[in-house]
């Protein structure tokens, strides 16, 4: 007879302690001393209490057989994937478990409690610390820039200052740019103290040379996942390929209709300790997010520091997040080398748990850092042109597809002496990460485009002096590497 302990009538912790632990006396790993009595006497059962339900996993107990005077019970403990058990407890006696298992003779009512913690083993601290180098890459690395430059953040005038020191990329309403085709592709540098020269951007557009703060966790993640579908902070809520992290629930009928839930309500459905307990699970490279219908922001967590009370609950006032994050607004700050900063940009920014729960954020992660049964996928890199058809007039036309985030695609044609005659960059898609479309040959005709002159650069391949060509087409995606897609000779 198999028995559900979330079944199970909860005993009170009162009672618990009262419960005499030398009955417990015989639990011990399964050895010798689990042979069955010579009589082969009645199994009797007891009642077996769960202390805490959890959604961290779940437990059950099965008497096996009647023994020593009392019934061996085999007691075995499922966390939910991306979970560990970190202490198994019976009425307040810790053991061990093996393989999430135990056997212990009792001969009394029991209760059962388990913690839990976050799985962690050496593949998923790799990932997470390939994830935290990104995110300390893109709101720690310093800039000062050419010119001054002004253009509109959020309906409000934005200022940037010649020759002044500046801390991670700049905030960007709609961008497509992720910070190593920033770093490449409008930088010069680094000097002696690390700093960056920003040169030759796309007018006074911030079409794509910015970031926002959706984009800094997305591009952060995407060095190591291939999963990932959001482009703005509503997506979060929806679980478009992320998964929540902690005990805090979601109505799931609101999220299969695809409605986009306020993260206020949800923190205030589940409560201050829910929630608090649930931040406490974070780890380093894991997300943060808020949202309603006004607006919303994302921050990645680098560290919690979990103060509790007497009691065992969590003191919200004395528990700290560190974090990263991009916002849209710019100020004064110590920079990474204590020097004083202009940014936008959180770098080991602090908030109480408190503040956290009060501005409405829920914990969310990518499958990839959750538990290493995610793997990470093989790059893959498709080009929309079979190799037949790429001639002379389909050079640059189509797109290609990844399933990673791509930074950017560079074609370049060199002639029969190896001279560059046409070189030319697209970045991804604003609303297709894994996707960047060429369009190199006619004018993009999206109002929005036309307006920012962003492919004043385009050939028409017919303008080209009669000769034989080479042309090449790189890809590059948010992993760092590079996938050369298209590499053949054409006759002008």
């Amino acid at each position: 007879m198999k028995f559900s302990l979330k079944k199970m009538l909860v005993i009170a912790f009162a009672v618990m302690v009262c419960l005499s632990l030398c009955l417990l006396a015989s639990c011990a790993d399964k050895g010798d001393e689990t042979t069955p009595n010579d009589d082969g006497g009645v199994i009797t059962t007891y009642t077996i209490g769960l202390e805490k339900p959890s959604v961290y996993g779940e437990v059950s107990a099965e008497p096996k057989r009647a023994q020593d005077g009392g019934t061996l019970y085999e007691f075995v403990v499922t966390p939910k994937l991306g979970y560990a058990v970190k202490s198994f407890k019976i009425s307040g006696t810790e053991f061990p478990l093996k393989d999430n298992k135990f056997e212990c003779i009792l001969q009394q009512d029991v209760v059962v409690s388990v913690e839990y913690t976050r799985k962690t083993n050496e593949e998923l601290e790799a990932r997470r610390e390939t994830v935290i180098k990104k995110m300390q890459q893109i709101t720690g690395t310093q800039f000062i820039y050419d010119r001054d430059y002004d253009y509109l953040i959020q309906k409000k005038d934005t200022h940037i200052t010649a020759g002044k020191l500046y801390q991670g990329m700049p905030y960007a309403n709609n961008p497509t740019l992720n910070f190593d085709a920033f770093i490449e592709d409008f930088t010069t540098g680094p000097d002696a103290n690390g700093v960056y020269t920003v040169k030759d951007i796309l007018g006074d557009t911030n079409y794509v040379w910015g970031n926002n703060c959706a984009d800094v966790v997305y591009w952060s993640w995407a060095t190591i996942s291939s999963t990932i579908e959001c482009t703005y902070t509503a997506m979060f809520v929806d679980k478009y390929g992320l998964e929540y992290v902690g005990e805090y629930t979601v109505a799931e009928e609101e999220l299969k209709k695809n409605l986009l839930v306020e993260t206020n309500d949800i923190c205030t459905r589940n409560g201050m300790q829910t929630m608090f307990e649930s931040y406490a699970m974070l780890l380093k490279g894991d997300g943060l997010v808020f949202y309603h219908p006004a607006g919303g922001h994302a921050i990645m967590a680098s560290e919690v520091k979990v103060a509790r009370n007497p009691d065992g609950t969590i003191n919200g006032d004395r528990s700290v997040l560190v974090y990263y994050d991009q916002n849209s607004g710019y100020s004064q700050k110590t920079g990474v080398n204590n020097k004083p900063v202009t940014s936008s940009c959180a770098y080991e920014g602090t908030m109480t748990f408190t503040n956290v729960y009060k501005d409405g954020y829920i914990p969310v992660t990518c499958k990839e850092l959750l538990d290493e049964s995610y793997g990470i996928a093989e790059e893959s890199v498709k080009d929309s042109l079979t190799e037949a058809q790429l001639t002379k007039i389909n050079v640059g036309r189509g797109f290609v597809e990844t399933n990673y985030y791509v930074s950017k695609a560079k074609l370049e044609i060199t002639d029969e002496n190896g001279n560059v005659v046409y070189s030319a960059i697209r970045y991804r898609d604003e609303t297709k990460p894994y996707r960047v479309s060429l369009t190199w040959f006619g004018k993009n005709t999206t109002e929005s485009y036309a307006n920012m002159n962003l492919y004043d650069d385009i050939l028409d391949v017919e303008t080209l002096a009669s000769g034989n060509y080479h042309c090449k087409l790189d890809v590059y995606l948010s992993t760092g590497s590079v996938h050369t897609v298209r590499d053949f000779d054409f006759v002008a």
